[in-house]
């Protein structure tokens, strides 16, 4: 887990109006701006993998909701923060939002945070439960694509529920501890001949769900026990995606065998909706030439099928390693048959 905490200043100017010493350190005790920290988890297997990333996306959203410490329950909690973008102009290193909003010690807190702020596909939304302590995000119209234009969403699973307007005599940032919601899958190809080189020119996967997905966060749900459930896929099957050769500019993938029999990764890989592929139904489509000396062939459509039931599941990561070893033409000698009947016993044959 890597976790990166980033502080939020608050501006000096807020209390420039101040007449004397003593007026400034009320106000500071008693005003100190609200701030945040975010840390991602498990960030190596996803497309936003570091704080720059995350600002690169746009950063985050946060909502906030307030109650009097003194009240029992939520019933008068008061919004805010409502879809407020927490972002960065300095690549993550320092975090800000727009209007600052300040503690009251007198209160309590719950922050519920969600990214990036403004995807490419899907919508957010907070569902109503029983109070502002237990809202749940539900994201539609999330989609599977290739890293460089799908969006690689995160929730801050737990949220920071019943946060004191005291928090710590230095009035600490609060913590947002994000958690990814997707799946990231790529591949590698490799081949085990022993000499030769083989040209892969187009290598497609069918047979995956397709479809935008829906996601409905699950309150009692843990980042490492996770099931499927969350995410609703409306199209089973059906999906199409080149992985290589997919335009006239895609760079064609050349192994050389037995140098290339390590794996070597392909162009890129893909962030997907988590799902379960049912057995057999997860297909590779690989065409290629091969050449050897003065010989020449190209093999069409060998198909490479899974046998096995597929989990995309949240927040995993998945490789798939193709082998492109075509077979040589052999032959066997099976049966000779001749100079013999009834079951291989001779004849014999009286001349006289």
């Amino acid at each position: 887990m890597k976790k990166s905490y980033l502080m939020i200043a608050a501006a000096a100017a807020l209390f420039a109006a101040c007449s004397s010493n003593d007026n400034f350190k009320e106000v500071e005790e008693q005003e100190s701006a609200i701030s945040f920290n975010q840390a991602l988890n498990k960030t190596t297997r996803a497309y936003i993998a570091d704080e720059a990333a995350l600002a690169g996306e746009g950063g985050f959203i946060v909502y906030g909701y307030k109650k009097k410490t003194s009240e029992a329950n939520w019933t008068n909690a008061q919004t805010i923060f409502d879809n407020v973008n927490v972002k960065s102009t300095n690549s993550g290193t320092s975090w800000y939002y727009d209007n600052l909003r300040f503690w009251d010690k007198n209160g309590t807190y719950n922050f519920f945070a969600i990214a990036p702020y403004n995807p490419t596909t899907g919508t957010y939304s907070l569902v109503a439960n029983s109070a502002p302590e237990a809202l749940k995000f539900k994201i539609t119209g999330a989609a599977s694509a290739i890293s460089t234009a799908s969006d690689d969403y995160l929730i801050d699973r737990d949220g920071a529920t019943n946060v004191s307007g005291s928090y710590t005599t230095t009035h600490a940032a609060v913590d947002i501890d994000f958690h990814h919601i997707m799946a990231k899958i790529d591949f590698k190809l490799k081949s085990t001949l022993s000499t030769g080189t083989i040209e892969v020119t187009r290598l497609v996967m069918t047979g995956w769900n397709s479809g935008a997905g829906t996601f409905t966060q699950t309150l009692t749900a843990t980042p490492t026990a996770l099931a499927n459930t969350e995410w609703a896929i409306p199209t089973a099957g059906t999906g199409n995606i080149t992985l290589v050769g997919s335009g006239a500019s895609q760079t064609k993938v050349a192994l050389t065998c037995a140098t290339d029999a390590t794996a070597t990764d392909v162009t890129d890989w893909y962030i997907m909706v988590p799902q379960n592929i049912d057995a057999s139904t997860l297909t590779f489509t690989v065409d290629f030439t091969f050449k050897d000396g003065t010989y020449s062939e190209t093999f069409e459509d060998q198909v490479a099928t899974l046998t096995a039931a597929q989990v995309w599941g949240t927040d995993s990561h998945t490789t798939y390693t193709l082998d492109i070893k075509p077979a040589a033409i052999e032959f066997d000698v099976t049966t000779i048959c001749g100079f013999c009947v009834d079951g291989g016993q001779a004849t014999p044959i009286i001349v006289q």
